[in-house]
């Protein structure tokens, strides 16, 4: 899956150009890959996902992805539903609403749908950029700094996203 920002994105933010783009497109593939993990959905647009969900026995389901931009199918137990039957959000929620619900049977729907966002939104992007650059210039391992009688001290090794940065990623995740 494509990275969430670019090399040309990543450049502009720093304010400096990269010899070789490798480094610096390998931190936006880290840094995409942890903001997905952390939301828990591609967040990128996909079109025509097929998912295999087990029933809930109410007349609501919700979908691993958002937004939802559409749904084109949905099968319970390999019967087809008529778009008439049933309503979706945004966020991901879908309902029926021809007064039945769906079964409890694992793995007896399956839903056809587009999701996510086709232009990534700047706040994701600014997430994108910042966990990058600390990855790039190191800072993402300093836990501690001192300049007078100059001191510093090193965190974990692995990178990882700040409070302020999952504040900002908490309103695009699918919360089940």
């Amino acid at each position: 899956m494509s990275s969430l920002a670019t090399v040309a994105q990543l450049e502009s933010w720093l304010g400096r150009e990269f010899d070789s783009e490798v480094a610096a497109q390998q931190a936006l593939d880290v840094a995409s890959d942890t903001i997905r993990s952390y939301c828990g959905h591609s967040i990128s647009q996909i079109l025509n996902d097929t998912v295999v969900l087990d029933g809930t026995g109410t007349n609501t389901l919700l979908l691993p992805a958002a937004p939802v931009n559409g749904i084109d199918s949905i099968e319970v137990n390999g019967e087809a539903l008529e778009s008439t039957d049933y309503k979706y959000s945004k966020k991901g929620w879908v309902r029926r609403v021809d007064g039945l619900k769906f079964p409890t049977t694992p793995g007896s729907i399956e839903i056809i749908y587009n999701h996510g966002f086709a232009t990534i939104p700047k706040d994701i992007v600014g997430v994108v950029l910042s966990f990058a650059s600390r990855a790039l210039d190191g800072s993402a391992n300093v836990k501690q700094e001192t300049i007078g009688s100059y001191s510093v001290t090193y965190g974990d090794t692995a990178s990882v996203l700040r409070a302020d940065e999952k504040a900002v990623l908490d309103i695009y995740k699918v919360v089940v």
